[in-house]
């Protein structure tokens, strides 16, 4: 009797560890961040722009102009260039290119400003208590697209699609964290990167003439990755990030062709805007900190049932 209690307090163990080990949140929201609030107009911290270039060859055709050749006598005995008509065209092509940068308020220049960045799962270790509830945090969004937007219909209203990457968005905490050991001197280094995506590709949606638009990738269709100082994800497979970009400025609309220009081929991206943005952050595995300290709990909980069974049976 003695001996199933135990094996039976063992398996219960067993099955515990099991079950902690496995405990992930699937397809969760890990992270988010908006803007700092501030009275007035939330300033445009993300720039999309236009960088369409088009080279115009110019080609000019001489034709020679022949007219007869006489003799002494009047007689035409053959023919001699008079002169030259010329002819000249102009052929121009477009070559699509947008990037889409972290801006600060009006400008188009690569900027990196300052939002307010959240954990949405436990941040485990000594960090904890500090990294809970918003930090302030350096915001860098960088990625291009040699592409045009390819339109659709989206419910009777023209939507565009546009492939940008690679690309990286990154949240740098403004003040980095630094442990220290008991003695006041520094243990390790100083860490501040909340969070990295670099990403191989994400697609741009929007719909003609609006306000909004957004940036999504989504792996394994393409290769995502996901690291921090602070969280671990070795144990992901897929990974998720969308930006919605709103009070968009001006409205987003498609660049036209110079009109002067013939024989133009090639496609124009968007023009030039300016907006705000919102996002989140997605992985099917991200390690639940909460989930080891019951892990842990549990075992010392069954180390003493089996203590106290021991007792009783002898």
């Amino acid at each position: 009797m003695i001996v199933r209690a135990r094996f039976l307090v063992v398996a219960a163990a067993a099955g515990l560890f099991g079950s902690a080990a496995q405990a992930v949140i699937p397809n969760t929201t890990f992270a988010s961040f908006s803007q700092v609030a501030r009275r007035g107009p939330a300033p445009k911290i993300v720039s999309l722009k236009n960088l369409d270039t088009f080279k115009t060859t110019t080609t000019t055709i001489r034709t020679p102009i022949y007219g007869p050749v006489y003799d002494k006598k009047g007689k035409v005995i053959g023919t001699k260039i008079t002169g030259y008509t010329t002819a000249t065209t102009k052929a121009s092509v477009y070559t699509p290119k947008s990037q889409l940068i972290s801006t600060n308020g009006a400008s188009t220049v690569f900027a990196t400003p300052i939002v307010n960045f959240n954990f949405l799962v436990p941040v485990s270790g000594p960090f904890r208590s500090v990294l809970t509830g918003q930090q302030k945090a350096y915001f860098s969004l960088d990625t291009t697209s040699n592409v045009a937007p390819t339109a659709f219909a989206a419910n009777g209203q023209i939507g565009y699609s546009q492939q940008f990457g690679p690309g990286k968005i990154s949240f740098t905490r403004t003040t980095p964290i630094q442990l220290y050991k008991a003695n006041g001197q520094p243990n390790g280094p100083a860490l501040s990167n909340l969070l990295t995506v670099m990403f191989d590709s994400a697609k741009l949606d929007t719909i003609a003439r609006a306000t909004t638009f957004s940036l999504i990738g989504s792996s394994p269709a393409q290769n995502l990755v996901f690291t921090s100082d602070f969280l671990g994800f070795d144990n992901a497979t897929t990974f998720d990030f969308s930006l919605s970009m709103t009070g968009v400025s001006p409205s987003l609309s498609m660049a036209v062709f110079n009109p002067t220009l013939t024989n133009v081929t090639g496609q124009r991206t968007f023009n030039t805007t300016r907006g705000n943005v919102v996002g989140g952050f997605a992985a099917n595995s991200v390690p639940e900190p909460e989930s080891w300290a019951l892990m842990i709990l549990g075992l010392g909980l069954v180390g003493v049932t089996l203590r106290r069974r021991t007792i009783i049976v002898a």
